[in-house]
């Protein structure tokens, strides 16, 4: 599946399996403001490009465990994480043109989550990333 940004600044190319995806909303302060909207599948690959780094901006937030990519004309496109070497990621289904989700009715609440525990549950749901 190819997905680009609406500016086309940020692509990727992401190896999946056909079938419905479910999205989710993150309920904290940063992820509302950008209308966050999350779809993952574990089993998964997808690889980035982004275009012109100049209107690409990495952010940090909480525990900073996780880099929030997003591209200066369109908004938060994914995020990543490390964790025991490799990288995994989420992508925001808003920005990055991804339709016909299948949207779970309430927000995630992560704040109370430790870390060790935020980083297994990022190990088993999220997509791992090509770099």
């Amino acid at each position: 599946m190819k997905l680009e940004c609406n500016c086309k600044n940020i692509s990727i190319d992401w190896l999946r399996t056909e079938g419905p995806l479910h999205s989710r909303i993150c309920s904290c302060d940063y992820c509302q403001s950008q209308k966050a909207e999350y779809v993952s599948e574990p089993d998964s690959t997808f690889s980035f490009v982004v275009n012109d780094m100049a209107q690409h901006k990495m952010v940090k937030h909480g525990h900073k465990t996780a880099s929030f990519h997003e591209c200066k004309n369109c908004g938060l496109a994914f995020v990543s994480c490390r964790i025991d070497g490799v990288l995994y990621g989420i992508l925001n289904a808003k920005v990055m043109g991804i339709e016909n989700c299948i949207l779970e009715p309430e927000p995630r609440d992560y704040s109370g989550e430790i870390v060790e525990n935020r980083l297994a549950r990022r190990k088993q749901n999220w997509c791992r990333v090509n770099s």
